[in-house]
């Protein structure tokens, strides 16, 4: 029996404006890295498409992300994935 989630996070911001969430957990630590992988790539893609334009839509990178986060948030700093291993009880 595995003793840990993998726990898939998601961020934004700096500072006093960073902004953490949880997305997804897994009992699969290469199942979640995937996750996190896929959801910051397809961001880099999406924020890639905004040059120039100075307002980012949560809306629009949720839906760029084709169902990875549907809580994504999004500020000029970019958004990130990343996992956070947790102890299963």
């Amino acid at each position: 029996m595995n003793d840990k989630v993998y726990v898939v996070m998601g961020h934004c911001g700096e500072y006093s404006d960073r902004c953490e969430w949880p997305v997804v957990a897994y009992t699969d630590k290469e199942k979640a890295i995937k996750h996190a992988d896929a959801a910051t790539q397809l961001a880099i893609k999406y924020y890639k498409g905004c040059r120039g334009v100075h307002t980012y839509k949560k809306e629009a990178l949720r839906e760029a992300l084709g169902g990875l986060d549907d809580s994504a948030e999004t500020d000029y700093t970019g958004t990130d994935w990343f996992v956070l291993e947790v102890p299963l009880r």
